[in-house]
């Protein structure tokens, strides 16, 4: 697995020659902390109309965000759309 490192902390171990140009310690690089960090899944809310109502899913895991009883299938209702999944933890608003 990749290991990534804050771009802060690499920056205070840089510094400058005689000549302005930036020297970087490799060795002090090396032994900063990996950062705990996760890999961002993107996924999208999806609506479908089922018997008189209408059902958010989250198209990663189908796992079901909301039911709103009543309308027509409106992907813009209140309460259908969710900032992630609370099933698989993908970021909704994005490509699959």
């Amino acid at each position: 697995m990749a290991e990534y490192i804050e771009r802060e902390a690499a920056l205070k171990l840089a510094h400058y020659d005689d000549h302005d140009v930036p020297v970087i310690d490799v060795e002090n690089i090396e032994a900063l902390p990996a950062a705990d960090v996760a890999p961002v899944r993107h996924g999208r809310n999806i609506c479908d109309e089922i018997h008189g109502h209408i059902e958010f899913k989250c198209s990663l895991c189908g796992c079901e965000l909301s039911t709103v009883y009543g309308g027509k299938n409106d992907c813009g209702m209140d309460g259908g759309y969710f900032n992630y999944c609370p099933n698989c933890g993908a970021k909704m608003g994005g490509e699959t």
